[in-house]
C-alpha cells in the first residue's frame, strides 16, 4: 500500500547517499506533495531492513532530506 512513497524515498535517500543534494530536494518535494504524512518509519515497516547499518544509513538520509522519523498520523 505504501510503494509509491517508498519508491519516492528511496530516490531521496539514493540521491542524498551519492551527494546529490538537488535531486534529494526534488524527489523529496514530489514526496511530500504527494504523500505529506510520510516518515521515515513508514519507510522501514516497508521495507523491514534486519541490518542495524542499512537502517541508519539509509534512516540518516532521510532525515537529512527533511522527513520526519515517524509519522504524524494520529
Amino acid at each position: 500500500p505504501q510503494a509509491h512513497a517508498v519508491i519516492l524515498m528511496t530516490a531521496v535517500a539514493a540521491c542524498r547517499l551519492a551527494g546529490d543534494a538537488a535531486g534529494a530536494r526534488r524527489w523529496a518535494d514530489a514526496l511530500r506533495e504527494r504523500h505529506p504524512d510520510a516518515a521515515v518509519q513508514d519507510y522501514f515497516t516497508t521495507l523491514p531492513f534486519t541490518d542495524p547499518g542499512a537502517r541508519r544509513i539509509l534512516g540518516d538520509a532521510l532525515v537529512a532530506a527533511g522527513l520526519p522519523r515517524a509519522s504524524r498520523r494520529p
